[in-house]
């Protein structure tokens, strides 16, 4: 099914779908039925392939009303008999739109989990979506595989002691406690309640996995798991994963030792991660907007929005590239709150006018960011306390910093004092 359909408002496929469905049905069954509205229904589900390839034979081939009459009237004697052939004959249409139009987000848990830096992952992630609707069983199987990786990943990444032959159950416990999600951590009931929940979702994976997948040998009277039972399965180890990562990504940035002003590369990617996340989200939004007239100015307004955010993304973007070059990004304006919140003075002048003596050491780093080509402009701050008798400070910090060509932005290239 393609994405652009199923979001494209002013041709609900769904919507369409459905009508159809209930206008032959009241035809067959005695009722009346526009025939301009039949042709343009079936116009436009013909016209995209892969709602074409389900349509009933009868649809594809009954260009009118009247043929569809002579079609059905020939074939089935009694109502009943007309109403079940075409639930029959629509139902694959309808369930292959259902599932696209209510699934999950596997856009943004194959973003989040793409992040994380661990091939596993990703692997167990990769092969739970290509076995869903294929192979149940081995869908159910990568299912628990990969909230089981995500765990060991969680538990590797703060040293936590784990072996292969701990269940998934236990696993989780371990790396929930090291995330403060066990519900003996919370005294409110909500969230005792919800993160409860959690463990009891991790538990029935663990349990359908043993049921329904190919991971044990079967009895005779062995339940075959159906493409539903591997598609909740997979979502829901699909959203369980994300929750740990994100939970992670947020734990590991509050217990970071850096100051609020230093960006290293894992930070801007984890707040370009984000904005992607809110983008998607408000293109969403604006597709069920724009069918609508009255919608027209909170229309522009997300308009404007989203170009406020793409513009933050091209920044960050930019940012993330210099500081994959070796070189720490500062928020200059939190910066300086800082150097003031330190008692400290900052004075910021040109590399090209400043008559301190660089140490040799600070000079050939500058050398070798100048041959990146990536800094319009090097500066040197310098930040120290002033005594109050106005005589010179006894100890002082210098920054080099290079401002990026076409952006104002600082970035670190040596620091040193005297």
């Amino acid at each position: 099914m393609s994405k652009d359909t199923l979001l494209n408002p002013a041709n609900d496929i769904m919507l369409e779908a459905e009508t159809l469905k209930n206008m032959l049905v009241s035809y067959a069954t005695g009722g009346s039925g526009d025939d301009s509205e039949y042709k343009l229904l079936r116009k436009k589900l013909m016209a995209d392939p892969s709602t074409k390839k389900l349509l009933p034979k009868c649809v594809l081939t009954c260009r009118d009303l009247s043929e569809f009459w002579g079609f059905i009237k020939s074939e089935f004697a009694h109502y009943a008999e007309r109403r079940e052939f075409l639930r029959e004959e629509f139902d694959p249409l309808l369930t292959e739109l259902e599932q696209a139009l209510f699934a999950p987000a596997v856009d943004d848990i194959s973003q989040t989990l793409s992040e994380v830096d661990s091939e596993h992952v990703n692997f167990a992630w990769r092969k739970a979506l290509e076995r869903k609707n294929s192979d149940p069983e081995g869908a159910i199987t990568a299912a628990r595989t990969l909230v089981e990786t995500v765990c060991k990943h969680i538990l590797d990444e703060n040293g936590t002691e784990h072996n292969d032959g701990q269940d998934l159950p236990k696993l989780y416990r371990l790396a929930a406690e090291q995330l403060n999600l066990a519900p003996s951590q919370h005294t409110e009931q909500v969230f005792k309640q919800i993160l409860g929940g959690c463990h009891a979702i991790v538990e029935g994976l663990g349990s359908v996995r043993n049921r329904l997948s190919d991971a044990h040998g079967r009895s005779k009277k062995s339940v075959r798991p159906a493409q539903r039972h591997a598609e909740l399965a997979v979502n829901l180890a699909g959203s369980m994963a994300t929750f740990l990562v994100q939970t992670q990504k947020v734990r590991k940035a509050r217990d970071s030792s850096e100051p609020d002003y230093i960006f290293d590369s894992a930070r801007l990617k984890a707040e370009l991660s984000a904005i992607q996340v809110k983008v998607r989200g408000m293109e969403k939004k604006k597709v069920g907007m724009v069918a609508d007239a009255d919608m027209a100015g909170p229309l522009s307004a997300l308009d404007q929005e989203l170009d406020l955010l793409q513009a933050e993304t091209e920044a960050l973007r930019t940012k993330l590239r210099i500081t994959e070059l070796g070189f720490t990004y500062f928020e200059e304006h939190s910066f300086n709150v800082a150097v003031e919140a330190c008692g400290m003075v900052g004075r910021k002048e040109k590399l090209s006018e400043a008559t301190i003596k660089i140490p040799a050491a600070v000079v050939e780093k500058f050398k070798q960011a100048r041959k990146k080509n990536v800094f319009g402009e090097f500066y040197i701050q310098s930040c120290f306390e002033l005594p109050d008798d106005g005589a010179r400070p006894e100890s002082v910090l210098f920054y080099l910093f290079g401002s990026a060509s076409d952006t104002s932005d600082i970035f670190l290239i040596e620091q040193w004092s005297t």
